[in-house]
């Protein structure tokens, strides 16, 4: 279908954050995260009694999650049902049963804790301005099953094994009435039914976010795994909901497969307009939930099966497979951390810059000097172009103000270019232009100190840009390859400022 069965997705997890050490909030959020479950593991081993013998649990819950919407929005909803419905099945643990008690109980302490954890952080709501823009229909793509097995296989027979344990041999199931039969159906048919009203609807309103009828049955078919899992684990949930830990651990695998299922059906349109952020977010969620679930899986099976028997039988191949998974698996922190460390072969250094000094001495040594010897923290302007380039590396490894960074990602981030339009095309200007007026006109609008000319300014702009600076403005700082000019005006005004 021209390609759009194939799109673009991110597919990250923890090793690979680590490795890269790119701090972005869902790896900032990490920690929270698992301190979120922990928490929730908690409240699932609750007693039952009314909020106020658990009136600091409340405030620490809150606490956690509420830091969650904000350092990582994704994870707030997720981590909130996750703490709630723990919450809940304890509650019903404890009751022997579900009742209009426990429902009361439910409400009153999940809303104070989702409540709280809103208003804690009330300053962060006051400014925040999400560029989620509605949730939308996954129409023509889907994830490629080999993809699928790439990202997912070593979780893969763990979890199966675990779920078909706890679905066979699992208690009764006592303490549930009729209700799970309708909660098992809405759980694994409400999320196709809704996707496919949805598609259909705007289908026949003509919008390219529809599907045809002849799609439905498709995603039908290839959610059939997911159709499948869902229910199982959600039975083996109710039946394991007296053991404890087992019920909680076949809740956070419930919830990956929730997650997974769910970037197959619906994205969040953002910026980018596609699912590449929604699948990238979730997965990251689903993959510590199975990390948890199928650990803890492993070794629940492992002590009920007695060595010599699992030995004759079908579970001892099934945990050497396994093993075997998880060992090829492992191949990849080995070989991707002596490939990216050079087997460690360099010094070891918590330099963030020691890249610089050893492939541009030049430019480490004019970047040093901007940190030492600049007071304050005046404006220095730099060529400007494209993201994932090493456009605005002087004000990234200094911390000093430049006029634009990368207009890629300014746009990103704040929805749209509206409070940078222009700069760019400025920042050209001063570097390109043979007018002096407008080059120290533009360089008074941005207040810029410092005007930085390096291999980068040289490559895009021509050699020329050294002649023009020389002859109107002082020299700062100069070497074999980089001259920092400075432009009088704006540093008077940035002393003033660094001098109050």
């Amino acid at each position: 279908s021209g390609g759009r069965s194939l799109d673009y997705t991110i597919t990250e997890f923890p090793f690979f954050s680590a490795l890269l050490g790119d701090l972005h909030p869902h790896v900032m959020a990490l920690p929270f995260g698992l301190l979120a479950l922990a928490l929730a593991f908690d409240a699932f081993h609750w007693d039952g009694v009314w909020w106020q013998a658990h009136r600091w649990r409340i405030l620490a819950s809150a606490l956690i999650l509420g830091s969650l919407f904000f350092l990582n929005t994704w994870d707030f909803p997720t981590y909130a049902a996750i703490f709630i419905a723990a919450l809940g099945l304890g509650m019903v643990r404890y009751a022997g049963g579900v009742s209009r008690e426990v429902w009361k109980r439910l409400i009153a302490i999940g809303a104070s804790v989702l409540v709280l954890a809103v208003v804690l952080f009330m300053p962060f709501y006051v400014t925040f301005r999400s560029q989620a823009s509605g949730l939308l229909p996954v129409s023509t793509v889907y994830s490629q099953p080999l993809h699928l097995f790439i990202f997912w296989g070593p979780f893969i027979l763990l979890l199966l094994g675990f779920l078909l344990v706890a679905w066979r041999e699992g208690f009764s199931g006592s303490l549930w009435g009729r209700g799970p039969k309708l909660l098992v159906v809405l759980l694994t048919l409400g999320p196709f039914i809704l996707w496919a009203l949805v598609a259909l609807v705007l289908n026949a309103r003509g919008s390219e976010q529809g599907t045809a009828p002849a799609n439905v049955a498709r995603k039908l078919l290839f959610l059939v795994p997911w159709l499948v899992l869902v229910p199982v684990a959600l039975v083996g949930l109710m039946r394991r909901l007296k053991e404890g830990s087992a019920g909680y651990a076949l809740l956070l695998l419930l919830a990956a497969l929730l997650l997974t299922m769910a970037v197959e059906l619906f994205f969040i349109r953002d910026t980018f307009g596609t699912r590449m952020n929604t699948v990238f977010k979730f997965y990251y969620q689903a993959w510590l939930l199975l990390s948890v679930s199928c650990a803890f899986g492993l070794a629940w099976l492992v002590e009920r099966w007695p060595v010599r028997a699992a030995a004759r039988s079908g579970a001892g191949l099934w945990l050497l497979v396994s093993i075997g998974l998880i060992a090829v698996a492992l191949i990849y922190p080995v070989a991707s951390l002596t490939t990216e460390t050079r087997s460690f072969q360099g010094r070891g250094t918590l330099d963030g810059l020691s890249f610089v000094a050893a492939s541009s001495p030049h430019e480490y040594e004019a970047q040093r000097w901007l940190q030492t010897q600049v007071r304050g923290t005046p404006v220095i302007v730099e060529a400007v172009g494209g993201q994932y380039s090493p456009y605005a590396r002087v004000s990234a490894r200094t911390g000093l103000p430049t006029v634009i960074g990368w207009p890629g990602h300014e746009s990103q981030w704040r929805g749209s270019d509206r409070l940078f339009r222009g700069r760019p095309e400025d920042v050209d200007a001063i570097y390109k232009s043979e007018d002096s007026s407008l080059v120290r006109k533009l360089l008074a609008k941005y207040n810029v100190s410092y005007v930085y000319v390096g291999d980068l300014e040289r490559a895009k702009y021509g050699a020329q840009v050294l002649d023009k600076f020389s002859s109107n403005f002082p020299v700062a700082f100069a070497n074999q390859g980089v001259a920092i000019y400075a432009v009088k005006d704006g540093l008077a005004r940035a002393q003033k400022v660094a001098g109050r």
